[in-house]
């Protein structure tokens, strides 16, 4: 080959290698790569989000059913009085854990709060049945005040019915003398 050609081969090929490495073309590129394949992960991503599923699917029936399935039968079956023993053990401790504990600090600061709450509520209690006592005492006071007020009433129309009942009868009694002193 001429050594003019091959000069200018070697300078196509070198500007071709300074345009890959310059930094505008890398990120012209990138974006590009970026769509190509976003466009293809679009397109594809239905088929392969079933295909995945399917073969999980597939695989964990194969597995319950087939390995493990009998093998947890078999030992449920042979095992079953020693799950029975072993459940009675483990509620046992569990039952001597939670009398260890009743009887222990946590069933004193269970007992003192219990006794603090009930302490709070019997407070409560006594606070709401004075403040009762107290508006049966003030109701209690305004019916006496409307009894005594009725009572004075009733008497003044008890002593206005006298007084007219006097006054009636002394011209009751002034109209009989007027009557027998007219009368022939």
């Amino acid at each position: 080959m001429l050594p003019r050609v091959q000069a200018a081969i070697a300078a196509n090929v070198r500007a071709s290698l300074d345009q890959l490495l310059d930094e505008q073309y890398r990120r012209r590129i990138a974006g590009f790569t970026a769509d190509v394949a976003g466009r293809t992960v679009q397109r594809v991503a239905p088929q392969l989000e079933a295909s995945i599923s399917r073969g999980i699917t597939s695989a964990v029936e194969r597995i319950l059913l087939h390995d493990l399935g009998p093998a947890i039968v078999k030992a449920l079956q042979d095992g079953t009085p020693a799950l029975v023993r072993t459940t009675r053990a483990v509620t046992a401790a569990a039952l001597d854990g939670v009398n260890d504990a009743m009887s222990g600090p946590f069933g004193e600061m269970l007992h003192r709060e219990r006794a603090a709450a009930i302490a709070q509520l019997q407070a409560a209690e006594g606070q709401q049945q004075r403040a009762l006592l107290a508006e049966v005492a003030r109701q209690v006071d305004e019916s006496r005040r409307w009894f005594e007020a009725l009572l004075v009433l009733l008497g003044v129309v008890v002593i206005a019915i006298v007084v007219t009942a006097a006054v009636l009868w002394h011209l009751l009694v002034e109209h009989r003398r007027l009557r027998e002193r007219l009368a022939p």
